[in-house]
């Protein structure tokens, strides 16, 4: 049959991408991939583009998908990937993109941001001589469990649980929610959608609560059980309760969870926090865009 295109069906097509990026995985997503969880995780956020989605595009080999053309949560963003073998496809899914994801800026014009990163040079010369800039960037940072489990010390009147031992649902939407300084109460609707994707584990949702009953500091972490690591999306911190060490002890407790379930690293965020707790960087996720004529 050849290779043959389709637009994006939420309702038929979700498990069939997530698939895509657990058998294309290569470790510590060094082929520049999103890991699964990230597919899944942009998918589950109530501003998500949800009615526009069928404009993300899906090549496939005999009906199995070998490309993908995606944004993560608005138009104006193009995301790329390829099976392993089919990197050559890159420069028709940047035109699909062009044609199809652009965003229109407040001059009128087409404006569009292609991610890449610093492990797809190829990719990378082909946005800067398609006239793509820089427009910025951020590390990818793992923390490798083969380099020993971290202890885990938390500071009087404090303790983590995990959403299987006690499930507030609403006091967990406003830690996260509060946690990255919005100072409302958050949509519990919204937050609802993400608890509701299909690889959320109640055991892998871990809040550091305080002896008053608060919930302090907030991480969901997404198990890759094919793959064997584990996914930190999202962590954040109440701000009263912040520089307590709550969020480093939270993460190794995942650490030391996911371990026992067969983790072999966790891929973190890019904040320097990161780095000071264990995280190393291995490579740049890096953003180009280009006003289209």
């Amino acid at each position: 049959m050849g290779i043959s295109f389709k637009n994006y069906c939420m309702f038929t097509d979700f498990e069939k991408v997530s698939m895509f990026f657990r058998n294309n995985y290569v470790p510590y997503l060094r082929n520049g991939h999103w890991a699964e969880a990230t597919w899944e995780y942009t998918q589950g956020l109530p501003w998500f583009d949800f009615v526009k989605h069928y404009k993300i595009g899906i090549w496939q080999d005999n009906d199995e998908i070998v490309a993908l053309c995606s944004y993560e949560s608005k138009l104006g963003e193009a995301y790329i990937f390829t099976a392993n073998s089919y990197e050559y496809m890159k420069p028709e899914l940047l035109e699909y993109a062009e044609k199809n994801l652009y965003a229109i800026n407040d001059d009128g014009k087409k404006i569009l941001q292609v991610r890449t990163s610093t492990v797809e040079p190829e990719f990378q010369k082909l946005l800067l001589s398609k006239g793509y800039t820089h427009s910025w960037d951020y590390d990818l940072t793992v923390y490798d469990y083969s380099k020993g489990l971290p202890k885990v010390e938390l500071p009087d009147g404090f303790r983590i649980i995990t959403f299987d031992e006690e499930n507030n649902y609403k006091k967990a939407a406003n830690a996260v929610w509060k946690g990255f300084d919005h100072e409302d109460d958050n949509d519990l609707d919204g937050y609802m959608l993400g608890l509701n994707m299909p690889n959320f584990r109640k055991d892998l949702l871990f809040i550091a609560k305080a002896d008053n009953g608060d919930y302090c500091s907030y991480g969901l972490i997404w198990l890759d059980e094919v793959n064997h690591y584990a996914f930190l999306e999202p962590l954040s911190t109440v701000p009263q309760y912040r520089r307590k060490g709550l969020a480093k002890a939270l993460l190794y407790e995942a650490i030391n969870r996911t371990a026992k379930m067969g983790a072999t690293y966790m891929i973190g965020g890019s904040r320097e926090f990161y780095k000071a707790i264990g995280y190393e960087t291995y490579y740049t996720i890096q953003y180009y865009k280009k006003v289209l004529d």
